[in-house]
């Protein structure tokens, strides 16, 4: 069972089509940097990153900091680097290992 839900009504997505990983969008949330949601999951991209073995920044994360900002190039460099470390995984599995990563005392099953 996946426990990162987002319900604190706090955080909301970006207006955008998303990128789908196992069906669902992936959308970056409003305002934030390293935040990101999959259906009623939120996630950190650098958590999800050490979950898929990746370095935890990437170039792309600060975006919004460049001389001439690329909201979408930056998107999809991102989730291309996560689909391409996925490789046959799925979403869902490095989103348990992501929760186990966040939360490593807990002993709820995934």
């Amino acid at each position: 069972m996946l426990k990162s839900k987002f319900c604190d009504g706090k955080s909301r997505e970006e207006r955008m089509p998303g990128w789908p990983m196992d069906g669902v969008p992936v959308k970056r949330q409003a305002g934030m940097i390293y935040w990101y949601s999959w259906g009623a999951h939120t996630f950190d991209i650098r958590v999800m990153r050490q979950a898929l073995g990746l370095p935890e920044e990437h170039p792309a994360d600060k975006w919004f900091m460049a001389e001439k900002p690329d909201a979408c190039g930056s998107f999809s460099a991102v989730m291309s680097q996560l689909q391409e470390a996925l490789g046959d995984r799925s979403f869902h599995d490095a989103m348990a290992e992501h929760d186990r990563l966040m939360d490593p005392d807990s002993d709820a099953p995934s």
